[in-house]
């Protein structure tokens, strides 16, 4: 049976050429990626163990304890103005130099992992002195910091990352820790995010191959 001829424009029959072409794919001259986030620590925050210098905590608390508490918010306004749909509110115990944690099921930190933070204050914080954010990993019996942020109430939030690379494999206990200071009044500590992204798999070019007939 005989083929009909077809007439295509000359700007499609070059797009045609470069896509069934052999090399890579001639619109990116370098690979798209993006990150996967490995665990959320705000979102997990009921699976954490949570405790201050008082003893062991419930989850969530009551902002009313004097021991200290954790407890998720939901839409409650943060020292940026921000107001998101979830954040994580750490107080620590009603002391000077008082402090609460959070240790967190054991997981295995991924290749290519990224420790991600975004931390400050609830609005209406003006009394606190500032407290200290750290995450910290805990293998065996050793226990690192991975990272440590001093926070002011300076209207806005604090934003770090850290290369997870060293403990690519390893598995252990992530803990969130704060630090009240000197003082901790007003100490209306607010993890906005707080979590480990790895990055997303490279795919391959697409290849086509022309096919003779």
């Amino acid at each position: 049976m005989p083929v009909a001829s077809l007439r295509f424009p000359a700007a499609l029959l070059v797009t045609a050429a470069l896509l069934l072409s052999v090399g890579p794919n001639p619109f990116n001259s370098a690979p798209v990626r993006g990150d996967d986030v490995v665990y959320d620590f705000v979102a997990n925050a009921a699976s954490a163990s949570w405790s201050s210098g008082a003893g062991a905590l419930p989850f969530p608390g009551s902002d009313s304890d004097s021991r200290g508490f954790a407890l998720i918010r939901s839409g409650f306004a943060l020292e940026d103005g921000s107001t998101p749909s979830k954040s994580l509110q750490t107080h620590p115990q009603w002391v000077g130099n008082g402090w609460i944690q959070g240790r967190y099921p054991a997981i295995t930190v991924p290749d290519a992992a990224e420790l991600q933070l975004k931390v400050g204050f609830y609005s209406g914080a003006t009394g606190t002195d500032g407290v200290v954010f750290q995450v910290q990993f805990e293998e065996g019996q050793t226990r690192s910091t991975l990272l440590g942020i001093g926070a002011t109430y300076d209207s806005k939030l604090d934003v770090a990352t850290k290369d997870l690379s060293s403990l690519a494999g390893k598995t252990g206990h992530f803990i969130l820790y704060v630090n009240a200071g000197n003082s901790s009044g007003h100490d209306w500590a607010a993890w906005a995010e707080a979590r480990v992204v790895a990055e997303e798999s490279e795919l391959p070019d697409l290849r086509v191959k022309r096919i003779e007939t």
